[in-house]
């Protein structure tokens, strides 16, 4: 006989299924309106660093990502990712980004890593404001890998159609130096 509290639970965790299946959908049309044309630096991987351990706290992945590097300038990568969970967040965020790189990161393994943009916005500055693209601090462990990078963030559930991702990467890209395959 089911329980009350195992029938809200179970709602919880599939609209937490909902959620991940939209946020697959956004990584997807996110290559729709990155620079063109670009590849996927991590093909078709979305996540990294998980446990498979029987003793983990939970087996969700903190966050999802998308890299696509220009294949103009193949230092300049447009960015997506998703936050799901950190003691920061009342609520999951997207986060949408233009890193420039100082090598290819195609070429050169490790100089891109899935979670740059994640480090860029945690921890949170004081004052930040989602919806406003911002030059990042490039944080001193990843100086020798990123030369610069613009991010902006939004509540995931703040986008309400795929176009929404071609606004917010043009604000990114007008805060963005000026770099060879930059697309305003």
């Amino acid at each position: 006989m089911p329980t009350e509290a195992g029938k809200k639970i179970y709602e919880c965790i599939k609209a937490v299924c909902r959620m991940h299946a939209s946020a697959s959908k956004l990584l997807k049309d996110f290559d729709k309106y990155a620079t063109y044309p670009s590849i996927s630096v991590f093909q078709n991987t979305a996540t990294k660093d998980r446990t498979n351990a029987a003793s983990a706290s939970y087996w969700m992945p903190e966050g999802v990502f998308r890299y696509l590097s220009c294949k103009d300038n193949p230092r300049l990568v447009e960015a997506i990712t998703v936050c799901f969970l950190d003691n920061e967040l009342e609520e999951p965020v997207l986060l949408l980004g233009q890193l420039e790189y100082t090598k290819d990161p195609l070429q050169t393994r490790g100089v891109c890593d899935g979670w740059d943009l994640w480090y860029m916005y945690f921890p949170v500055r004081t004052g930040w404001i989602h919806g406003a693209a911002d030059k990042c601090v490039v944080p001193e462990d990843r100086a020798l890998r990123i030369q610069s990078a613009t991010l902006i963030s939004v509540p995931l559930y703040s986008i309400e159609r795929a176009e929404d991702i071609s606004t917010l990467l043009k604000k990114v890209r007008a805060n963005m130096p000026a770099v060879p395959g930059n697309v305003e």
